[in-house]
């Protein structure tokens, strides 16, 4: 299902580009997180990996300042964190693995400041297309809308462009309240995205 997602993005973006100027169409991986950013790193998380395929436009405000909107296919979640919760009577803690893989459409809302390299800076929102959720289960997710906040750094060579980007996500997703037995915890997104694209001219 996420593979029909990916092309049918993929094949609107190159017709929309192809039709338009200043379009771009771009992939790239993400390294995925669920974490708590109060206490980060989560204690006993870890990173899983993820795909992104988008679509952007540039419209010039200033020399030096573009508002660069985007639309994009995320794989975002976890898929190798862990809990921590009560192992024994003692207090002490054992790691519990969960996965929850979450398929997100996004609208990053961000500006261009600069233009070799150039700054990327501004909010974005996020809704959950699919959920999928492996071993440890702590339920529905409390919010399939995220939004957040994206900072990256971009290069152009010569309409192509690469872009570095960190995203972290304010909407709490997974919220477990602490017990005598377990610390709690409130679970957000953070991402860190490598891209590749084109831009059409």
């Amino acid at each position: 299902m996420r593979k029909f997602i990916c092309f049918i993005i993929l094949a609107l973006c190159i017709s929309i580009a192809r039709a338009q100027r200043n379009f771009g169409v771009f992939a790239g991986a993400n390294l995925i997180n669920l974490t708590e950013p109060e206490n980060y790193p989560f204690q006993g998380s870890s990173n899983g990996v993820g795909l992104h395929i988008g679509l952007s436009y540039d419209l010039e405000i200033s020399k030096n300042i573009n508002f660069s909107p985007r639309i994009v296919y995320s794989q975002q979640g976890t898929t190798k964190s862990k809990a921590e919760e009560a192992g024994s009577n003692d207090g002490s803690a054992s790691s519990v693995d969960f996965k929850y893989k979450l398929d997100y459409l996004n609208i990053p809302l961000q500006f261009k400041f600069f233009n070799q390299p150039y700054i990327l800076a501004g909010p974005y929102a996020g809704y959950v297309l699919n959920e999928e959720r492996f071993n440890r289960d702590f339920g529905d997710l409390k919010s399939k809308v995220d939004y957040g906040f994206n900072l990256g750094v971009g290069y152009n060579i010569e309409g192509f462009f690469t872009e570095l980007n960190f995203q972290q996500g304010f909407a709490t997703l997974i919220e477990v309240d602490e017990t005598p037995r377990s610390n709690g915890f409130k679970l957000r997104n953070t991402i860190i995205q490598l891209s590749f694209g084109y831009k059409f001219r």
